[in-house]
């Protein structure tokens, strides 16, 4: 009777699990490949270049204005004090600090605008891969860059198509 039991619980364990594993399925996600066909990412894409583009510019024009200033003070450091030329120096040291501190704020500015316009894209394909994921009966949603082998099924572009279905 006890090797019955022990057959019994051994059965409905490999049973059990055997209908786990095959209920169980998996597909696969390429991220990147969904954002860069979204069209709301190729805005955000074109909008941040134009921003980056405008502060380019402008950090050139404070940087061409701190060179040329600099090369008259050279010029003129012979005509002028010690005193005259320490404060040149120290005026154009601080200039320097405050165009690497507008390069490195025009940088955070860019970044912080980027994580704001990607935030709902994000939030949105997130949504679709859970609903494609629902209507398929796909219980596990990798991304295939973290993939040694991908065996699965590719569900990136009905996530894709889902995402354009929301609104």
């Amino acid at each position: 009777m006890k090797q019955f039991k022990s057959f019994l619980i051994v059965a409905l364990l490999t049973f059990g699990f055997g209908l786990t594993a095959q209920a169980q399925k998996l597909a696969y996600i390429n991220y990147d490949k969904i954002l860069a066909e979204l069209p709301e990412t190729k805005t955000m894409t074109s909008q941040l270049e134009q921003l980056s583009k405008s502060y380019q510019d402008e950090l050139e024009q404070k940087g061409k204005a701190l060179e040329a200033k600099v090369k008259k003070y050279e010029a003129e450091a012979v005509s002028k004090t010690d005193s005259e030329n320490q404060a040149r120096a120290i005026e154009v040291q601080n200039e320097q600090r405050g165009l690497q501190e507008a390069v490195l704020a025009a940088e955070k500015d860019i970044a912080e605008r980027r994580n704001a316009l990607l935030k709902p894209i994000i939030e949105k394909v997130n949504q679709a891969i859970k609903d494609v994921a629902k209507e398929k009966g796909i219980e596990f949603v990798l991304e295939q860059t973290a993939l040694h082998y991908a065996g699965g099924e590719d569900i990136s572009s009905s996530v894709v198509a889902k995402y354009n279905q929301i609104k």
